[in-house]
């Protein structure tokens, strides 16, 4: 109110200008609170926020903020690796800084470390986008300040991406160290063991999975990783029961097409066939549906049952029509 009332008087605003930064900060988190699905507005002052003070790293995580909540995943990660640069850095003595802090003669504040928060976002950001290597930057750097579970296990994520194996093991096992009832870990412990393939470290990736499934493991992308590891090295059961869980977790055409592969390589054929047939009728993805049928279709055949192929064939074109 009292600004409408200037503007209509025709006075300038007496608002120091990092005092107006910070209230667009504070609007813009406020703003993102109050209706995270109504982006725009608390955007808009994110932006203005970082105008006024573009060395302001918390600016740019809060504008990092409301890029995630709109789905912007490439604004989000450009927007978090400059506040991870800024509030990395240390402070440049300015003229709006001086005014909070003190007189420009004070003794610098040291800065706190960017926050736990800020560094896990950006490092599964990262991972989800295929950029490994920076996000293994990301997560050591994290665990540079945050010793913790959450920081080891993207390290761990990011090194095994890399085929940095021995490097990955090394981080897993921090992250286990700081909180061995995380199934997850457990899990990825697993998938790293089963990278070097050698009966020793199945066995080792065996006993995780049993620890991972005590605890309660429900990633079911996790899962299905696991159970295609293990067909890779021909143990059909492990990966059928993964498979099974996985989507039981989380309905998947591509893990049943997958669960239905290994039931035939495991001469399941009429099992096989079944799973085949769901993935066409749950008619989600039209690739997975493609190859389900194809394969489908030799199954059929190969039990003697060829009078189903044109009635599956007729299934998956009307599906496919609607």
């Amino acid at each position: 109110a009292a600004k409408t009332k200037c503007e209509d008087r025709g006075l300038v605003d007496a608002m120091p200008a990092w005092l107006k930064q910070r209230e667009k900060r504070l609007t813009a988190a406020l703003l993102l609170l109050e209706d995270g699905s109504q982006t725009d507005p608390a955007q808009s002052e994110a932006f203005a926020a970082t105008t006024l003070d573009p060395e302001d790293g918390v600016a740019w995580q809060g504008l990092g903020d409301i890029h995630y909540a709109s789905g912007a995943v490439e604004e989000a990660v450009s927007a978090y690796i400059k506040a991870l640069s800024l509030l990395s850095a240390k402070p440049k003595p300015t003229a709006a800084r001086s005014m909070i802090v003190g007189s420009a003669g004070a003794p610098p504040e040291v800065p706190p470390p960017p926050p736990l928060r800020l560094f896990v976002r950006l490092g599964t950001l990262m991972l989800q986008l295929g950029r490994n290597d920076a996000a293994r930057g990301v997560f050591l750097q994290g665990c540079d300040t945050w010793q913790t579970c959450s920081m080891w296990l993207g390290a761990g994520i990011a090194l095994l991406r890399l085929d940095q194996l021995k490097e990955s093991e090394d981080a897993l096992m921090e992250a286990n160290v700081r909180n061995n009832k995380d199934p997850v870990v457990w899990g990825f412990v697993a998938l790293a063991c089963l990278a070097r393939g050698d009966k020793v470290r199945v066995d080792q990736a065996d006993k995780s999975i049993v620890q991972a499934n005590r605890l309660g493991l429900t990633d079911a992308a996790l899962l299905r990783e696991l159970a295609n590891s293990y067909t890779a090295l021909d143990l059909l059961e492990s990966a059928e029961a993964l498979f099974r869980r996985s989507l039981a977790c989380e309905p998947s055409a591509h893990t049943r097409r997958r669960l239905a592969d290994v039931l035939s390589a495991q001469n399941s054929l009429a099992a096989a066939v079944n799973e085949y047939k769901a993935v066409i009728e749950a008619n989600e993805d039209p690739q997975e549906m493609a190859l389900a049928a194809g394969e489908c279709e030799k199954l059929l055949v190969a039990l003697g049952r060829s009078e189903e192929v044109p009635q599956l064939q007729a299934l998956a074109a009307t599906i496919q029509a609607c």
